[in-house]
């Protein structure tokens, strides 16, 4: 909606080899799609807070800010501040002079953070979403996104948001291979490690762009380079609407998808706008929203699948930030880690909502004042092994354990230095191989890979 507003306009004028401001008062429209008296954003040239406007076909950046009110009108000269995300914002301040930064240098900061060495997924999409629930919105609206490739998706570095809005991912949560994500807004409980709380969240129950994407910066134009994907949704873009509608993606094949927006590579219509979509009424199940295709769910661990694959637990020099335990599962499914915890004697840790041991993967717990790296680690900061002697319990809960016969126990390792004659230090245990290391034949499990037994006879030395 356009808005009629008594201004004052900061015009940029070309004299010569240099640039002029000119405070001009002026009744003009307000658009907020940022195009005044022919003075028009340009979203191709969005640099974080600094827009870029074009005017007689010289491109100039300059920072955001350019109205003042009527009130600020007998100041004489003024100083272009910081971008302020409010409309009609008094953002222009008395100062000596107004300086013009260059406008064919290249802007030192990162434009949208957008890490380019990682190239955002094509697979990833919002599936569905729900913005006018029946009755009470509070802790009914949903954001679900939906994975349709074979590899799995960290979003650790992504954000959820909306025109006014946003939500980082946290650390460790990942979308599985062909599987959902949904993100739950409001006053709302989480019951599957295939969910996100989004408390602040909140939909508007008319019209909205919803944005999917590739940084934690906040986006301001649908243009942005690091939008992963959108939706803009309006209340009257269906007959048919009302309270309790779900918006879900139409299927490529068989749903009416527009031509032009039928991508083969993928299962769904891929469209910004109304045109991609149908309404439901489908209801939020656990771990979000069952999509047409069957969800890959992480499974529980039986002992024996999940494994302590290897660990150092005296390092050369300082341990502190080298020691590890090592993971792995031996099986063909994801399974979903946050109920169980790993312990060392008397320490116990528990595993994160969104940790995943992966098919034929390894997942590894970094001990002490470090950082992890990817989605497949957790850090353990108060962790420590023994230099000497210890016993590593996996456990399929968050409850200490006091023996290697409880049930709970899925793996245990006990270990000691002079379990090798030539142990030294930055040498890690490695379970052997079961077919072509020497394992001791009752420790052969003909259907898994490894050595299984819980002591020396098992493992083997490697070099850090």
């Amino acid at each position: 909606m356009f808005k009629r507003s008594r201004h004052v306009l900061l015009l940029i004028c070309f004299l010569g080899n240099s640039f002029s401001l000119v405070l001009a008062e002026e009744d003009f429209i307000y658009n907020p799609d940022y195009s005044v008296l022919g003075i028009n954003y340009n979203p191709d040239y969005s640099l974080l807070n600094k827009e870029v406007f074009s005017s007689n076909n010289i491109v100039i950046p300059v920072k955001a800010g350019i109205f003042v009110e009527n009130n600020q009108s007998s100041q004489s000269d003024y100083e272009i501040e910081d971008l302020i995300e409010e409309e009609d914002a008094s953002l222009v301040s008395q100062s000596s002079s107004v300086e013009i930064p260059d406008p064919f240098s290249t802007w030192s900061e990162d434009s949208s953070a957008l890490d380019t060495s990682k190239p955002l997924p094509t697979s990833l999409l919002i599936s569905r979403f729900i913005f006018d629930p029946a009755g009470d919105d509070a802790g009914k609206e949903f954001i679900e996104l939906r994975n349709e490739s074979d590899s799995l998706i960290d979003l650790a570095d992504y954000s959820i948001q909306t025109s006014t809005l946003k939500k980082n991912f946290e650390s460790g949560m990942t979308i599985q291979p062909n599987s959902s994500f949904t993100i739950l807004l409001g006053d709302a409980s989480l019951t599957s490690s295939n969910q996100m709380l989004w408390k602040s969240g909140s939909l508007k129950n008319s019209t909205d762009t919803i944005y999917l994407v590739g940084s934690h910066v906040k986006v301001i134009t649908t243009e942005d380079p690091a939008i992963i994907d959108f939706i803009t949704y309006n209340s009257t873009d269906f007959a048919d609407f009302s309270s309790g509608k779900i918006y879900q993606r139409k299927l490529k094949d068989g749903e009416d998808c527009p031509a032009d927006l039928v991508i083969i590579s993928g299962t769904y219509c891929r469209g910004h706008l109304s045109p991609s979509f149908k309404l439901t009424t489908d209801t939020l199940t656990e771990g979000g929203v069952t999509p047409p295709e069957a969800v890959i769910t992480p499974t529980p661990a039986t002992p024996g699948l999940l494994l302590i694959y290897r660990f150092l637990f005296d390092a050369v020099g300082a341990d502190d930030g080298k020691e590890f335990i090592e993971l792995y599962n031996e099986t063909d499914s994801p399974i979903n880690l946050a109920d169980y915890s790993i312990q060392i004697s008397t320490l116990k840790k528990n595993f994160e909502t969104g940790m995943i041991a992966q098919p034929h993967t390894s997942f590894t717990i970094l001990l002490g004042n470090t950082s992890t790296t990817n989605s497949n680690q957790m850090l353990w900061k108060s962790g420590s092994l023994s230099n000497s002697t210890g016993t590593i319990y996996l456990i399929n809960s968050h409850t200490q354990v006091s023996s290697a016969t409880d049930p709970t126990v899925l793996d245990y390792m006990i270990y000691n230095s002079t379990d090798f004659s030539n142990f030294g230090a930055g040498k890690i245990y490695q379970r052997k191989l079961k077919d072509t290391e020497n394992c001791p034949a009752d420790l052969a499990n003909t259907s898994l890979a490894y050595c299984r037994g819980p002591a020396a006879s098992s493992f083997k030395l490697v070099d850090f």
